[in-house]
């Protein structure tokens, strides 16, 4: 993988970043990709789950501002990203402690830095995803037809009907399978202090 380059000032920026955030387990989660099976309904759920857990814990969600999701807060817990820079975002990647969300950009970006990551695979297979990354702990949708492979643009272009203008397969992840992931990225990796 070639990284992007950064400047000095964003390297900067994103270090002074993290020293902000210095003994907090860091949670960067997009809300969203590009198409109706790049979602992600369980942000709020899932998000929460963490930091209940883990006390040590913010979520910083992230996203073009464009979803349906809508930030919320959590004892100032979570903070909100939207609408954030590429770059900035994927320095945030660098320095996070976990990205996790559905495909997007940013988690594709995360593999170039070896940031431990939940890709929450719809459109591709987790093998096709995550070949040859470090500290991927991907899961694949249940819907019968993820993977896909397609562009769901637009309802009628996905198998099953859709759900709440979403397809099917952004709903179908075993929570419990994704948590024990970020129990053992928690418990047994390093945190970027």
């Amino acid at each position: 993988y070639a990284p992007i380059a950064f400047t000095k000032d964003e390297i900067e920026w994103a270090e002074k970043w993290r020293d902000d955030n210095m003994g907090k387990f860091i949670v960067l989660m997009p809300l969203h990709g590009t198409t109706l099976h790049k979602q992600f309904p369980q942000c709020r759920d899932w998000a929460e789950t963490i930091l209940k857990k883990y006390p040590l814990s913010t979520v910083y969600l992230a996203g073009d501002g464009h979803g349906k999701n809508v930030p919320f807060g959590y004892d100032g817990r979570v903070a909100n990203t939207i609408g954030a820079p590429i770059r900035q975002l994927i320095l945030m990647a660098r320095y996070a402690d976990l990205v996790s969300g559905p495909p997007t950009g940013l988690l594709t970006a995360s593999v170039m830095w070896g940031t431990p990551r939940i890709y929450l695979a719809t459109d591709a297979s987790v093998r096709q995803l995550t070949y040859g990354a470090i500290n991927d702990f991907s899961i694949q949708s249940e819907t019968f037809c993820s993977p896909c492979n397609r562009a769901i643009y637009h309802a009628e272009d996905c198998y099953p009907p859709v759900r709440e203008d979403l397809s099917e397969c952004s709903f179908n992840f075993n929570k419990e399978a994704v948590m024990s992931r970020v129990d053992f990225i928690y418990d047994k990796l390093p945190w970027r202090f």
